[in-house]
């Protein structure tokens, strides 16, 4: 007796769509045991065995935006010496956890074992040319001010009072703290990675055969421009010469991105 073209077409679609969740389920369970053992060893200070069972689930999708994963990889990292890629996973897990407080001493604890010549580096920008003072205040001061300045404009305008003397001192408040609010947001919006290997080589071009422009230290904060054939194109500047930006490729396994 023959299966009609219609039901066998059906009966075929379904059980592929069985076999997907299947395996979908299966790698899903593979990945959470995995995980759960990464945590255990963790948790038991086995930090080796933590920070391998880490590593093999960063391109998992059980790692992406996930805060405690970032600070437990990191944390393993930095018990077993590894500074500089430490101070990236554990800086990751501070811009998905900004005010947690185990997270930011591990990241000062880190960043003072990094060496000078990490801490030298700036990751250079959009904001570059404006001095460093207009950024000691944080951005949600700058966007109060914007609230604060609006605010005095309007009621100025309506009360009919001394509206042109406030709004003269008032608008380049405005003007002001909302361009320091717009700067934050490209600055943070583009991509900040921080050099995870001891001495890795900085080149003219995205290939060994350049010549090599310095050595950056583990550690360092630089921006990233471009990613080719397996390089990647750095921007950044020294603490002693803000104003000199160094630009040149590494090797893009030597880096690792704050945001993916």
């Amino acid at each position: 007796m023959r299966i009609p073209f219609l039901k066998f077409f059906f009966a075929t679609k379904l059980y592929l769509v069985v076999a997907i969740c299947s395996f979908a389920l299966n790698a899903n369970a593979s990945i959470s045991e995995s995980l759960s053992k990464a945590d255990q060893a963790f948790q038991n200070a086995h930090f080796e065995e933590a920070r391998d069972l880490y590593g093999s689930l960063l391109n998992d999708p059980i790692s992406t935006d996930n805060a405690a994963f970032y600070y437990n990889y990191g944390t393993a990292l930095a018990k077993t010496g590894n500074m500089g890629a430490a101070y990236a996973f554990l800086e990751k897990a501070l811009l998905l956890q900004p005010w947690d407080s185990d997270t930011r001493n591990n990241v000062e604890f880190v960043r003072k074992q990094l060496p000078a010549g990490a801490l030298s580096t700036q990751a250079s920008g959009i904001i570059k040319f404006i001095p460093e003072d207009f950024f000691h205040l944080p951005v949600r001061a700058w966007l109060l001010l914007a609230l604060v300045s609006l605010f005095a404009i309007l009621v100025a305008r309506f009360s009919q009072r001394k509206a042109l003397t406030a709004q003269w001192i008032f608008a380049p408040m405005l003007f002001v703290s909302v361009l320091i609010c717009s700067l934050y947001w490209l600055e943070n919006s583009s991509q900040l990675a921080i050099v995870s290997v001891k001495e890795a080589k900085l080149r003219s071009g995205p290939s060994n055969s350049f010549p090599e422009i310095m050595n950056m230290e583990s550690g360092s904060i630089v921006r990233v421009g471009e990613n080719r054939e397996g390089w990647s194109k750095l921007y950044f500047s020294l603490s002693t010469d803000r104003s000199h930006e160094i630009i040149g490729w590494i090797d893009s396994r030597s880096v690792i991105n704050l945001k993916e």
